[in-house]
């Protein structure tokens, strides 16, 4: 669908207010970290003072699935 087709979509299905500009990001996150890795990885960065890099270093490898 084209840019101007969207647009077009939009007005047609909320007028004047669907010529707002919308946020980008996505409504949900099927694929994210789960809460307790993030913790964990917070965690670590906050004990050992480590950046991303290192951090991706010092933790263990996973294999793909």
């Amino acid at each position: 669908m084209a840019h101007r087709d969207q647009w077009a979509q939009r007005y047609r299905e909320h007028g004047a207010a669907g010529m707002h500009d919308r946020s980008s990001r996505p409504h949900r996150q099927p694929n994210a970290t789960p809460a307790p890795v993030v913790r964990k990885i917070l965690h670590l960065r906050r004990k050992r003072r480590l950046g991303p890099r290192r951090e991706t270093e010092a933790s263990p490898r996973r294999r793909p699935s």
